[in-house]
């Protein structure tokens, strides 16, 4: 018995062995050559192309891009390196590529994806939640998106130039248009990706087979693969992200009209009201990603507005009477008690005594409308069923031998 089950375990194994050749390593991460890896500047690095400056020279590395349409190693070769200081992060580019240079579009902001471009892709919170995307093109038009908001425009720079193998980029990215946390030890990840119009090839220098290639705009997809990106350890600023001030704002509004300061309160009487024309805004930073915010609105009273006691305001100053207010059914019943001073304590036993009547008869009237509305709903059902079965009886006819009529004397005798 044990030796047929073994051997059935064998043929099993045997058979799904050239299946999981075919299902990849989905949480295997691709990483380039050397650590990726941001290096302090003891300066900042100049904003030009040609890379003349030795600190790149010396941390340019090849990062072995992967297609994300083949699966398979880049066309071209990408030399990379990145640099950081307590005011920006420099990232310089040198793309290698044999299909034809494109860079048509002038303008930035413009044309997305239809030149070649090389991107530099940030997380700076480490959990998708601030995702930013850099790119420029060989004539040097600039690209910026986040993903917290579709209008972003930050302030920042990138040059580009040709070369005889390809081009050259450098970008310069100031905290300024980055959302930081706050100084200290940072928890970035980053990425580079690349586009070449000419054959539409899109490479990424860290890869997981769980990345999609997509067309431009979708391409690339920082808003979902950021979580492939791996950390960039060792970073740390100082002095970097200033603290944020408070700031007051002060404005105030005007309108024209009569009766502007009338005010209908829920028990119908009218009360006046001087509106409030000016409003401010306070904002107090906490850190550099929180507030404490207070508002005062300006405040027009040509709608229904609601006091802030309702009851004082539906009495008039010499209140002498008390109104005293029942919900009935659907309809408001206004009650007023016999005449008595406004301070009396007779007023509450007045109330109270009212409400002591009335209370029986609502209730009364309560299960009269359950019992009406039960009927109705009996009543409802009952023709629906009606109907039901006479629409059954037409799509469906009864078979001649179900139909109960029977021949007599040559007439057609339904059968009783």
């Amino acid at each position: 018995m044990f030796a047929s089950l073994r051997a059935l375990l064998i043929v099993v194994a045997l058979a799904l062995a050239p299946l999981a050749l075919l299902i990849p390593a989905a949480a295997a991460t691709t990483l380039p050559a050397g650590p990726l890896a941001l290096r302090r500047a003891a300066s900042p690095l100049p904003l030009e192309p040609s890379l003349a400056d030795t600190r790149w020279a010396d941390a340019l590395t090849d990062g072995r891009f992967t297609n994300l349409a083949t699966r398979a190693a880049a066309a071209g070769t990408t030399r990379v390196a990145f640099f950081y200081d307590d005011r920006a992060i420099y990232v310089g580019v040198q793309a290698e590529q044999t299909a034809p240079v494109v860079a048509s579009q002038p303008a930035d902001e413009i044309g997305f994806g239809t030149d070649d471009f090389v991107g530099f892709e940030i997380d700076t919170a480490g959990n998708g939640e601030r995702v930013y995307l850099f790119a420029v093109t060989p004539r040097g038009t600039r690209y910026a998106f986040a993903r917290e908001s579709t209008r972003y425009k930050p302030e920042w720079g990138a040059a580009a130039a040709s070369t005889a193998t390809g081009w050259n980029a450098v970008m310069r990215i100031p905290y300024g248009a980055l959302k930081l946390a706050g100084d200290g030890f940072q928890h970035w990840k980053i990425n580079l990706v690349r586009n070449v119009a000419a054959t539409a090839e899109h490479d990424t220098l860290v890869y997981t087979p769980l990345m999609a290639d997509a067309t431009v705009p979708t391409f690339p997809n920082y808003a979902f693969d950021w979580r492939f990106w791996p950390p960039v350890d060792g970073v740390a600023l100082r002095g970097a992200v200033p603290r944020p001030k408070p700031r007051a704002e002060v404005y105030g509004l005007e309108s024209a009209g009569t009766d502007r300061d009338a005010v209908v309160t829920p028990a119908g009487t009218t009360v006046r009201r001087a509106p409030r024309a000016g409003g401010g805004d306070v904002v107090v930073p906490l850190d550099p990603t929180t507030s404490f915010r207070r508002r005062l609105l300006a405040r027009f009273l040509q709608r229904r507005d609601r006091p802030a006691d309702d009851r004082a305001a539906a009495v008039p100053a010499r209140a002498h009477r008390v109104l005293a207010v029942l919900r009935a059914g659907r309809g408001v019943r206004q009650r007023r008690a016999r005449s008595l001073p406004a301070e009396s304590p007779a007023r509450g036993a007045v109330l109270l005594t009212e409400h002591r009547r009335v209370r029986p008869r609502l209730q009364g009237r309560r299960e009269q409308g359950n019992d009406v509305v039960r009927r109705a709903r009996g009543a409802r059902q009952r023709s629906a069923d009606r109907r039901r079965v006479r629409r059954s009886r037409v799509r469906h006819p009864p078979a001649a031998s179900e139909q109960h009529v029977r021949v007599v004397g040559g007439r057609r005798v339904r059968r009783t």
